[in-house]
């Protein structure tokens, strides 16, 4: 995942428009899924494990 999207513990922070604004223009070139995961939610785990399971998908998926 991208490093530019990441707060000073590592995780994944998107907390302003110009971030969303720049994943929208890289999504010009490869198709880009913002995937909104819940700690608390079975499944949202289940779709975040299929999402980092596919190795195969030809689109960025930033987990959040």
């Amino acid at each position: 995942l991208d490093r530019q999207y990441t707060d000073e513990q590592g995780r994944l922070a998107l907390d302003n428009q110009a971030q969303l604004d720049a994943i929208a223009q890289e999504s010009h070139d490869v198709p880009t899924i913002i995937f909104k995961h819940s700690t608390s939610c079975p499944i949202s785990a289940m779709a975040k494990n299929r999402f980092e399971g596919n190795s195969d998908t030809v689109m960025k998926i930033i987990i959040i």
